[in-house]
């Protein structure tokens, strides 16, 4: 079970719909969840992707330490994002989530 808090800027949740936000922890936790080493530092680069007419939501997600990269496609989001990066920093207790001007 992964007992962690999740903050947001305020940046974030002005910007970036709640089951989005939701979905980038998921991404976190279920490479906890299987054993994975996790940096404390996540970063996942959002793009607009046209798969067979239809936008989705690419996601890229990284870390740099051991070096990680695997890319997920989300089709029910709303607002869809592009050219947009968010970190989620583990800061113990917190997964916080901020744009990286907001560092």
């Amino acid at each position: 079970m992964i007992k962690k808090n999740y903050k947001a800027t305020h940046s974030i949740n002005r910007e970036i719909q709640k089951d989005l936000q939701n979905y980038l922890y998921k991404l976190i936790e279920a490479r906890i969840r299987k054993g994975e080493t996790i940096d404390y530092l996540q970063v996942f680069n959002l793009y607009i992707l046209n798969k067979n007419g239809t936008e989705v939501q690419q996601i890229i997600h990284e870390q740099e330490k051991p070096k990680y990269l695997k890319v997920h496609y989300k089709n029910d989001i709303i607002h869809l994002k592009h050219g947009i990066t968010i970190w989620v920093i583990d800061d113990g207790p917190f997964f916080t989530m901020m744009f990286p001007k907001d560092y």
